[in-house]
Formats: structure tokens, C-alpha cells, sequence
């Protein structure tokens, strides 16, 4: 049996915090495996445009001239503004990708957040504890709800949030491809202290025979990491892995990680494993 850890490692920078621990909140030994998928909702823009280079300067260790701080972030919003898509302030897409052959659906959870302004969105109203999914990029949306939203307040007048909701029934129904979310409860424009952000991410486990044998965990949580002047690390002992006693090749143990909020001109952003730098080509 193989090692295939997903840790939500759902963090921000926040002026205090309502943190919530993280926790295993699924564990199987099963002929599969797990992914993840998402995007942002929200962009950098300048002269109406995307800034690509603002946006994918993501130099290593903190020697990008850029940050979303005090920037033109507005929403991304693939739909458009006419049918289905009058119904959205904002959406993105992304691909799920499953390995081929029969694969049954066992665990899906959607999660988004972002920075809002309280008198823009408040988040007990249930008009905003909703957004909107859908297959594909022109069928109807369907809406759903949160189970659960954790929050902080960063600032007078201002939050930063994660939702999530379980959405087993509708990836098990609609298998593999394109998935479209939106509507979700964000604001834009140019703002100091972290800067405007947001975005949305699926968890997927799956079954599929034709795999070898892993053993998934998934975990989730709400955590600060960094609060000018405070420790500037946050760690999380991650309890419950079952791992192979024998010696393991780098194939052999994966791990999947979805963060809210960085700054690519920020030094010392990183996520070490046992003490150890993990990263890839892309993250």
C-alpha cells in the first residue's frame, strides 16, 4: 500500500484569527487514489486586460517584483454577463482529470474563499452562503450550499473566509472534464494588507481497480501563518498516515496541498515536510 496524503492547508495573513485545528476528514485503503482541481476567480488587470506577467512572475523564494497588494484585482468571469451567466458575478473553469477505466467517485469536496469587505457580503445571510457549479461551460448551474464556513476578521471591516460543501453526488454523476464555479462572494479593486483574493478547489478521491492499492488521507483546516511581528511558521502534525514500513521510492508517496493567499515577492513563503522543502516545476 502506497502513501497518497491531500492536506488542505488552508492559511492567510489576518489581524487575529478563529482557527480551526486540522483534522482527518476522510481515510480508506482502496484501489484508487485522489486529486484536486481549481482555480482563481479573481485577476490583476491593467488597461482592461489580464497582467500575465504580474501574475505568473512567481520567481523562487521571494524575488518577484510582484504581490497583489494596492493592485487592479477584478473578477474572472469565463460565463459572461448574458444566460446562465447573468446569474454570476463571477466564474472559472478547470479540468478534472481521471485515470482511465471505470472510476467510481468515493469523496468530493468543494471548497472557496477569499477576502471580502462586511459591508459587501455578509456571511450570514444565506444568499451568500450559496454558489454556483456546473459540468461543462454552458449547461444551467446548479447552487450550492455551504456546510461549514470558518472566518477571521483582518481588519475593521474586513474578512477573510473559506466555505466548503460536499459534492460527492454530483462528481460521481458527472464523472471527469470540465467543471465551471461561480458566483462566489468576493471583493475586487485595489486594497492595502494583503490585497484582494479568491478562488475555489475540488477534492476528489476515486476507486478504480485497474490501481494499485493506497492508502488516502485527506485533511483539512483554518490556520494563520503569519501576522507581522508574530512567528512567522505555523506547523501540523498530520496523525493517522498508515506508511509502508519498507523503503519507499519518490513514487511512492504523494501529497496534494491547496493554500489561500501568497504573494510572490514575499521571502520565506514555503511548506517543508519533516523539515524538508517541498515543492515542483510549478508550485
Amino acid at each position: 500500500i502506497a502513501l497518497f496524503a491531500f492536506a488542505m492547508l488552508l492559511s492567510f495573513i489576518s489581524a487575529q484569527s478563529q482557527q480551526r485545528n486540522y483534522s482527518l476528514i476522510y481515510s480508506e485503503n482502496v484501489k484508487g487514489g485522489s486529486t484536486l482541481f481549481g482555480n482563481t476567480l479573481i485577476h490583476i488587470l491593467k488597461s482592461g486586460q489580464p497582467d500575465l506577467q504580474k501574475m505568473n512572475d512567481n520567481k523562487l523564494n521571494g524575488n518577484s517584483s510582484y504581490g497583489n497588494d494596492n493592485e487592479n484585482t477584478q473578477y474572472v468571469d469565463v460565463d459572461g454577463a448574458t444566460g446562465n451567466g447573468s446569474g454570476t458575478r463571477n466564474s472559472s473553469s478547470s479540468d478534472l482529470i481521471l485515470p482511465t477505466g471505470d472510476n467510481n467517485i468515493k469523496f468530493a469536496r468543494l471548497y472557496w474563499g477569499g477576502r471580502i469587505t462586511n459591508s459587501e457580503f455578509d456571511l450570514t445571510k444565506e444568499a451568500n452562503k450559496k454558489i454556483k457549479l456546473r459540468k461543462g461551460t454552458t449547461s444551467a448551474y446548479a447552487d450550492v450550499s455551504a456546510i461549514g464556513i470558518d472566518q477571521t476578521p483582518i481588519a475593521d471591516g474586513y474578512t477573510e473566509y473559506q466555505a466548503y460543501a460536499d459534492v460527492t453526488s454530483y462528481v460521481k454523476s458527472n464523472g471527469g472534464g470540465t467543471y465551471t464555479v461561480g458566483n462566489v462572494p468576493l471583493s475586487v479593486g485595489p486594497i492595502s494588507g494583503g490585497g484582494n483574493h479568491g478562488g475555489w478547489c475540488i477534492v476528489v478521491v476515486y476507486e478504480n481497480a485497474s490501481l494499485n492499492y493506497n492508502s488516502i488521507r485527506l485533511y483539512d483546516g483554518f490556520q494563520r501563518v503569519y501576522n507581522g511581528g508574530t512567528s512567522t511558521t505555523t506547523s501540523v502534525m498530520l496523525s493517522g498516515l498508515n506508511v509502508p514500513s519498507g523503503t519507499l521510492a519518490a513514487s511512492d508517496a504523494q501529497m496534494g496541498v491547496m493554500c489561500w493567499e501568497g504573494d510572490a515577492n514575499l521571502k520565506g513563503d514555503f511548506l517543508k515536510i519533516n523539515g524538508n522543502l517541498f515543492s515542483n516545476s510549478t508550485n
